[in-house]
């Protein structure tokens, strides 16, 4: 359900992990991972460790660079997640 995804998602997320969970909320065809790491000014290497930590965590997706499917519809939730609001610093 919608408030347990809510209640997963800011506790323990690095800035970097955030972004990523934004951008993979925000887009229906998901970039590589390098497409990725110069979209948000990083290192492959720093956006390749954070998305090891979110498929650890259950956020994305083991075999593709997608959101679990449990969080399939953040980008449309009605839940207020506050911490999303950097989407529009960003943008």
């Amino acid at each position: 359900d919608q408030a347990t995804a809510a209640a997963m998602l800011p506790v323990g997320l690095s800035g970097v992990q955030r972004k990523i969970v934004t951008r993979l909320s925000d887009s229906p065809n998901p970039p590589s991972q390098a497409q990725l790491a110069r979209d948000l000014g990083k290192s492959r290497t720093t956006v390749n460790s954070a998305i090891g930590i979110l498929r650890k965590r259950g956020i994305v997706n083991q075999g593709s660079l997608s959101l679990a499917p449990h969080l399939d519809s953040l980008g449309m939730s009605n839940v207020d997640y506050p911490w999303l609001d950097i989407r529009q610093e960003y943008a």
